[in-house]
């Protein structure tokens, strides 16, 4: 059952729509209930959307919901949906991590070259359109390889994870 699945206990709440509209996170809330409404209203043949929902501990896990309206009334109201949620957080958060790796330092965990590329571009780009200016900061480590070289590769890792930290 998906409320058994974001910790709540059978019977907690009742098993519907509106429940599950309140447990939609913020962020998803407009996409997951526009998809959820054309596909009440007839317009898609079934509901599919991954969105988070609130576990009962407060914390969110990410959920892909399909469903299918198995039933209408007279009037093509819907009077019946079947469906299932699957707990998709741990792909997201695989995702995400990928994500960050792609674009951070694996030592400093400072944007990389590909980051700096795609901010610098996005600041000249709205510099142009909204006025205003863009600025590029530059470090350079006078004798970092005279570090790495007499005190080692550790003792240069090290100071480097230090100076981004700072």
């Amino acid at each position: 059952h998906w409320l058994t699945m974001l910790g709540y206990e059978m019977g907690e709440f009742p098993s519907n729509v509106r429940v599950w509209e309140k447990l939609v996170h913020p962020e998803d809330r407009d996409r997951a209930l526009s998809l959820m409404s054309q596909h009440l209203d007839g317009h898609t043949e079934a509901y599919e959307c991954e969105h988070r929902l609130r576990r009962k501990d407060g914390g969110w896990c990410w959920v892909l919901s399909r469903g299918k309206v198995v039933s209408r009334d007279e009037a093509g109201q819907p009077m019946r949906i079947v469906g299932t949620h699957m707990d998709t957080t741990k792909r997201r958060e695989a995702e995400l991590r990928i994500e960050h790796m792609a674009r951070h330092d694996s030592l400093t965990d400072l944007p990389n070259r590909t980051l700096l590329l795609e901010r610098l571009d996005s600041a000249v780009t709205r510099s142009r359109v909204e006025g205003g200016a863009a600025a590029l900061l530059l470090l350079d480590l006078d004798r970092f390889k005279t570090i790495n070289d007499t005190l080692g590769h550790q003792s240069g890792d090290l100071m480097l994870r230090e100076v981004s930290h700072r």
